[in-house]
């Protein structure tokens, strides 16, 4: 299988490709210097020469506080970019694991959430990977 993990030089996406190197799977890492998710040229070019049977999207602006100055950023980021590496992923045939975040929740629920639960998010950066969930689906 061929996959793709974009964001790899992230928290999550540099955990998944440890992962993924210690149990001898092979990956294509593809870091923010390597691609532009907002890029859906770029994106849809790089997965034609790769052809991954899965992309892991772990590509995100994830800078909780900077998201509320940076909002276009953010939302650029976490939703268009979202939308654009699933977009490209439908032309080329790979599935998409898409990760998003509790700050997609309002917070006053007193037990854990599920998926189930409507969205409520009140800060910036969950409004923009609400986004991101939309955009994928």
């Amino acid at each position: 299988m061929r996959c793709v993990i974009t964001g790899a030089g992230g928290l999550l996406g540099s955990a998944l490709l440890n992962v993924m190197a210690r149990r001898g799977m092979g990956y294509t890492a593809l870091r923010k210097s390597d691609l532009d998710v907002t890029d859906v040229f770029a994106t849809e070019s790089r997965f034609k020469v790769e052809e991954p049977d899965v992309v892991f999207h772990c590509a995100a602006f994830t800078d909780v506080d900077r998201a509320e100055s940076e909002r276009k950023e953010s939302f650029a980021v976490n939703a268009g970019g979202a939308g654009k590496v699933a977009e490209a992923c439908r032309k080329v045939g790979a599935r998409m694991v898409f990760f998003s975040t509790d700050y997609v929740f309002g917070g006053a629920k007193r037990t854990p959430y599920s998926p189930n639960d409507e969205p409520d998010p009140l800060s910036a950066y969950g409004k923009s990977k609400l986004g991101g969930e939309k955009a994928v689906t």
